[in-house]
Order: C-alpha cells, then structure tokens, then sequence
C-alpha cells in the first residue's frame, strides 16, 4: 500500500463541486417548490377537511332545526285538525238535535191530529150507531124494528 493509494483522488474535488451544485440547483428549482406545493396542497386539503366538517355540523343543525319546525307545524296541524273535527262534531249534534226536535214536534203534531180524528169520527159514529144498528138488524132479520 502506497502513499497515493491513501490521498484523496484529485476528481474528488470537482466531483464534490458538481455534486453541491447540482444538489443547490435541484433544491432551488425543484425540491423547495415541490415542497411549498405539497405543504400548499395539505394546507389546501386541511381547510377543505375543516370546512366540509363545518358544513357537515350546520347541515345537522339545519336539519335539526327543520324537524324541530316540520314538528311543530305538524303539531299544530294536528291541533287544528282536532279543532275542526270537534266545531264539525258539534254543528253535527246541532242538526242532528234541532231534526230530533222536529221530529218529536211533528210527532206531537200528528198524535194530537190523530187524537182529535179520532175524537171527531168516534163522536160522529156514536151519532151513527142507532142507525148502523137498525140497518144490520133490518139485513139479517129481513125486517125493520118498530122504534
């Protein structure tokens, strides 16, 4: 082994120049861009993640709210359906009494119509009877009965 054999070669040098020379290019041109645009990118990414999680939470809460609303409108339609079924129940037990209260008049009416009728050919066939009688005896019998 010789003396030369343990010295640095004399290319080493410019090896080493060109070596940190294209290093300094390549970091210059290349690696900081590159990075500023991958760390632009993720920085880019992390809001988009941000604001699609904010979106996310105020559509929950938006949907939230519309529920909350959609049931207190159905609440209160329900309220007023009631409402309604009860102002028709009761026109309906109106009518229906006011039609009885007919009904029972014009019963009343014709009981009292039928009564007096009856009343009217009652007397008027007891007038009738003696004649009626003396007609049924003079058929059978075949002669009239001396009065």
């Amino acid at each position: 082994m010789s003396l030369n054999d343990l010295l640095p070669n004399w290319t080493l040098i410019p090896q080493m120049l060109v070596f940190w020379t294209v290093l300094w290019v390549l970091s210059k041109f290349i690696f900081k861009p590159y990075g500023a645009l991958i760390e632009l990118r993720i920085e880019e990414t992390t809001g988009l993640q941000k604001e699609a999680e904010s979106m996310q939470q105020k559509a929950a809460e938006l949907k939230n709210e519309y529920e909350g609303r959609m049931n207190g409108i159905r609440t209160e339609l329900h309220k007023m359906l009631e409402e309604e079924k009860r102002r028709y129940q009761s026109e309906v037990n109106t009518i229906v009494a006011k039609a009885k209260m007919e009904a029972v008049s014009e019963i009343q009416r014709m009981e009292e119509l039928i009564h007096r009728e009856s009343h009217r050919v009652t007397k008027e066939l007891s007038s009738q009877v003696e004649q009626f009688s003396e007609e049924i005896t003079n058929k059978i019998i075949g002669r009239g009965i001396a009065s």
